[in-house]
């Protein structure tokens, strides 16, 4: 799999593109982190943090970059 699901919140089935389970608490935080900016009164709608979740991507940092064989 290149992707994980998780929930957090209110946030479903949140999608990242990151493996590890560290990448799921990595990205509960940052969620924190951009709720605490929205209860500032930044304005960010809740598809931009699925958006964000999905896109984010930090290339050759423990990258798969084969699967047969691994």
């Amino acid at each position: 799999s290149t992707s994980q699901l998780f929930s957090y919140k209110h946030y479903k089935n949140i999608e990242i593109s990151m493996l590890g389970d560290y990448q799921l608490e990595n990205a509960a935080l940052a969620i924190q982190c951009l709720d605490a900016i929205k209860n500032k009164g930044f304005n960010l709608s809740e598809s931009a943090v699925y958006t964000g979740m999905k896109n984010a991507h930090w290339g050759s940092r423990f990258e798969i970059v084969n699967s047969n064989p691994v």
